[in-house]
């Protein structure tokens, strides 16, 4: 009995392996909107917010497993990859599957609850659909369509907050996510060498490319971001576009001195650097 127990605590420990809770923080550019908003939120429009963070955290994990079972055979001749629960068969597919239905169960009694996000919600779904099933083997088109997700990401925040960002900041976003997952192309071109079996598209990101973009990229975030301002800004509105700018120009920095960006997830939440960048950014923005 107690070896069964134990057996079943590590098979729960790795069906949440599968959903990737270190990856959940991204779906908290959810907020971004009501941040920078100019009017002052109410208790229930941050509860609003809040749900639309909660059904985007279960679509995401959604999201994980689905790729992942599609995945499971090209995921074992990756030499990171073939640790996922599933690629190793320490989760079995039928067990991914009730896990899935119940994922969707929870996401349906979300959006039931709130509705005004279910365009982009839904829309998340059907980009990363699309990206599995295929397009994640086009070059470029595959950066879009994950740059694309944090825009919808953004823009199921701004409808549950019921506020209306300048739509540079949609683009903002868009540029700032697409420098990280380009940094992230070039770590595994890098640690790829010539063997590039388990991800075909890297035969169209040479390093040298990768490196252009990335600037273009970077350049592009940080001059829509400065779009976004009213006209009359504020005295702190030039000041978050230099505390921008100077961490942009970090995780460039990091990328070109490490090879690239190995997880843009923890890469962001474990710099001391960027934490210390990003508490000067929410203090300007919160002086404005």
């Amino acid at each position: 009995m107690a070896v069964q127990t134990v057996a079943g605590r590590a098979r729960a420990g790795r069906c949440l392996d599968l959903l990737r809770p270190y990856q959940w923080h991204k779906n908290l550019i959810a907020v971004g909107p009501a941040l920078v908003s100019q009017g002052t939120m109410s208790l229930a429009g941050w509860a609003r917010v809040a749900a639309a963070v909660l059904a985007l955290i279960v679509m995401s994990c959604l999201v994980y497993l689905l790729n992942d079972v599609a995945d499971r055979h090209r995921d074992r001749l990756h030499p990171q990859k073939c640790h996922r629960p599933i690629a190793c068969g320490d989760v079995p597919v039928p067990t991914a599957g009730w896990l899935a239905a119940a994922l969707l169960a929870v996401l349906v009694a979300v959006l039931v609850e709130l509705p005004q996000v279910v365009v982009p919600v839904l829309g998340f779904l059907g980009i990363n659909l699309l990206y599995s099933l295929g397009l994640k083997r086009v070059a470029l088109l595959d950066l879009s369509l994950v740059a694309a997700g944090f825009v919808l990401r953004a823009w199921a925040g701004a409808l549950a907050a019921g506020v209306s960002p300048s739509p540079w900041v949609y683009c903002s976003a868009f540029a700032l996510c697409l420098m990280l997952v380009l940094g992230k192309r070039r770590h595994e071109r890098t640690v790829a060498g010539d063997r590039l079996d388990h991800r075909p598209v890297l035969t169209g990101y040479p390093v040298t490319f990768l490196d252009q973009a990335a600037v273009l990229a970077a350049a592009l975030a940080v001059m829509a971001y400065a779009q976004s301002f009213p006209r009359d800004p504020g005295p702190a509105g030039p000041v978050l576009v230099v505390i921008a700018s100077i961490g942009v120009l970090r995780c460039l920095q990091l990328a070109a001195v490490h090879g690239g960006i190995a997880d843009p997830s923890r890469f962001l939440i474990r710099n001391r650097g960027l934490q210390a960048i990003t508490v000067l950014w929410c203090l300007a923005l919160f002086a404005n």
